[in-house]
């Protein structure tokens, strides 16, 4: 464990210690354990936080996160379900909070259950305050059914609630590869657009944007744009693929 970290435990507990009638002190000492790598430390912890306020459903969620951490990391299924047995419960009950039910969802989609998933974090999308780390992943579990506008509308709404996104240009190429399945071209040439303005787009990107400029009716603008993803990569499989649809309208 490195010393900064053992340094945020110590502290972490010396305030549990101080405050015992605060579940929260030892949540976050069990989760900090988590974090440094020590998920039996962290269930220890939060279990004897289980012990001690056992009708907090912050403990339970907090369990569930350790679990579905350690599931997520070392592919255990044993640990997916303890995680599934610590969140559905809390999930189902009205309080439940945004964060809780994407938490719950996550297991739901690690399990395979999607159906049950993308509805967890439609929920959670829908209660306030609004964990917005849940849009991305309704985004992919609606994508992985089918449900294109959905995932679309996620990542719009994604998009406007956070000021700070790291993969802004990543999400904008997602919505705009949606807008395309869903027959959008303006929309997705506006989103390709955004993300190549982000971030320098690739030559499968570029081609992609050649195409929904083509079928948005902007046939010199995709020309000009094929020429750029042609110069970058002629022989990228997009590239190609655009270039052959575009070839009978060649100056």
């Amino acid at each position: 464990m490195q010393r900064d970290t053992r340094e945020e435990i110590e502290q972490l507990e010396a305030l549990a210690a101080l405050d015992p009638a605060r579940a929260e002190r030892l949540i976050a000492v069990g989760l900090a354990y988590s974090r440094a790598g020590n998920p039996d430390l962290a269930v220890m912890t939060l279990g004897r936080a289980a012990e001690r306020f056992h009708d907090y459903s912050g403990v339970y969620a907090a369990l569930g996160q350790v679990w579905l951490d350690a599931s997520e990391d070392r592919g255990d299924p044993a640990a997916l379900r303890k995680a599934l047995e610590a969140l559905e419960p809390v999930a189902s009950q009205s309080s439940a909070t945004s964060e809780i039910l994407g938490l719950y969802g996550r297991a739901l989609a690690l399990n395979g259950q999607n159906d049950l998933a993308e509805q967890a974090f439609k929920d959670a999308s829908q209660r306030f305050p609004t964990d917005s780390g849940v849009l991305p992943q309704l985004a992919s579990v609606a994508e992985r059914l089918g449900h294109l506008e959905d995932a679309r509308q996620a990542l719009v709404r994604y998009s406007v609630l956070v000021d700070d996104d790291r993969d802004e240009s990543a999400h904008a190429r997602r919505i705009a590869d949606l807008s395309l399945a869903l027959d959008d071209p303006a929309a997705a040439v506006d989103w390709y657009g955004k993300s190549a303005a982000l971030s320098a787009p690739d030559a499968g990107t570029l081609a992609h944007l050649a195409d929904a400029q083509s079928r948005a009716g902007q046939v010199d603008a995709a020309l000009a744009t094929l020429d750029r993803a042609i110069a970058k990569d002629p022989e990228n499989p997009a590239v190609r693929a655009v270039r052959r649809r575009l070839k009978p309208q060649a100056r």
